[in-house]
């Protein structure tokens, strides 16, 4: 009878599970370098999260900058609000 470690093959044969590791002993062996690529990794993944909410935002107040001006101010109050864009975007990209 197999155990439930173990797992039946195509041509028959066995493989055991002693390989497994629960993730927090999985974490508990990781290394100094391991530790750096998994804080590394989690900084560029919120910063790739913020970039999609912050375009939107940006793009709202480019929207915003058109309706609420007239034909003699369209241009600087687009003009001030790509500037602003400018700053705020390579700061959620870094």
């Amino acid at each position: 009878m197999e155990s439930e470690a173990e797992v039946k093959l195509e041509n028959g044969e066995t493989k055991g599970e002693e390989g497994k590791v629960s993730m927090l002993k999985l974490f508990k062996l990781a290394d100094g370098a391991d530790v750096t690529l998994m804080v590394v990794g989690t900084i560029a993944a919120v910063a790739i999260g913020i970039s999609q909410p912050m375009m939107t935002f940006i793009f709202g107040q480019i929207v915003d900058a058109f309706g609420g001006a007239d034909s003699d101010n369209v241009l600087r109050r687009v003009d001030k609000v790509c500037l602003k864009s400018y700053m705020y975007y390579p700061v959620t990209q870094c």
